[in-house]
């Protein structure tokens, strides 16, 4: 029986190591590790409530550390703003000041994926029929992975939780097909386009034609379908040991980088992600079984979808409703 915890301070900091502790039991196999993989969500190119908070990453070291030991920890990510906008995940990392935390830790590094050989074949089917992407093997970097992500709106799946966070390990130039497109005059408007899109803030500058394919609606119907089966052949190979979930400033509206900021002022946690993004999910308003990947996910037997097990506060006390994506109401079409 797996738990996920729930916390609810005044405090990033407080609130992530509270959730740690609260399932101690079920992570204490960190005991026998040596080296750790911690894998933030970068999405955006700045610091805002797209990203990871360092002091997110400082909860989760210093918790492990304190609790089990000193252990060599890799913080890495491929950050998707800075591939569409020919930049680097290293300007990403400084800033969001993750190298400060390089600094501060000497037992801490930084990795940029999109550097890395990406190893691991994944199937996935997209528009124009099955095909395939490479991702890193975090299991050659290290003997446990965390993912610590952000609750979010989806431009395509309704939410990204920690599940998601997965994408940053996909060779960049491949991550588009994870939403089921593949039309290389598509990939290259978007890699084009996207950066002023995404600085205009949802303002709609992609020409009718290309529009018309991505947004509506038989396209991208059948993209917001895809991606979550897809997102659950990522979750058969790449799924972490633990997920975190920094709910203290979250993203609503037109996630996952162009939405704005809401304030939960939480954290959960448990090494069931599927479990965790279902609080995460519940919180946001919706049910777990309204987001396609965890219902497959859990159909496969691959985590659970039960609240039942809640350790610490009451979730029930969040009352909040995002706002959804301004194509939500297309999204929820995953299922016809």
């Amino acid at each position: 029986m797996m738990y996920v915890s729930f916390v609810s301070c005044k405090d990033r900091k407080t609130n992530i190591a509270k959730a740690l502790g609260l399932i101690k039991g079920d992570i204490v196999s960190i005991s026998n590790t040596k080296r750790i993989l911690i894998k933030p969500n970068l999405t955006g190119n700045k610091p805002t409530c797209a990203n990871t908070h360092p002091e997110a990453i400082r909860a989760v070291v210093e918790y492990i550390t304190d609790e089990f030991g000193t252990k060599e920890f890799i913080v890495g990510e491929g950050s998707g703003s800075a591939y569409l906008e020919n930049s680097s995940t290293e300007r990403v990392f400084s800033a969001c000041g993750f190298y400060d935390l390089e600094r501060q830790y000497q037992t801490l590094h930084l990795v940029n994926f999109d550097k890395m050989d990406h190893t691991l074949t994944i199937p996935i089917e997209t528009c124009s029929g099955p095909d395939i992407i490479y991702a890193v093997d975090p299991k050659a970097l290290c003997d446990y992975v965390i993912f610590l992500a952000i609750p979010k709106t989806h431009d395509y799946a309704i939410v990204t939780l920690s599940i998601n966070n997965m994408v940053g390990l996909v060779r960049p130039q491949e991550r588009i097909k994870i939403h089921g497109i593949a039309s290389r005059e598509i990939q290259s408007y978007i890699i084009s386009h996207v950066p002023v899109w995404l600085k205009r803030v949802g303002k709609k500058i992609i020409p009718e034609s290309v529009e018309m394919k991505l947004r509506g609606d038989s396209s991208y119907e059948k993209c917001v379908k895809l991606i979550h089966r897809n997102l659950l052949s990522l979750a058969k190979v790449l799924m972490p040991n633990l997920a975190v979930l920094d709910g203290f400033e979250c993203m609503e509206g037109n996630g996952p980088v162009a939405g704005y900021p809401i304030s939960l002022g939480v954290a959960f946690a448990s090494c069931d992600p599927v479990l965790a993004d279902s609080l995460g999910t519940k919180l946001m308003g919706l049910e777990p079984e309204e987001i396609g990947y965890l219902k497959y996910c859990a159909d496969e037997g691959i985590g659970s979808l039960d609240l039942s097990n809640v350790k610490g506060d009451n979730p029930d006390k969040i009352s909040v409703k995002f706002r959804m994506h301004v194509d939500y109401e297309i999204q929820k079409r995953w299922a016809q």
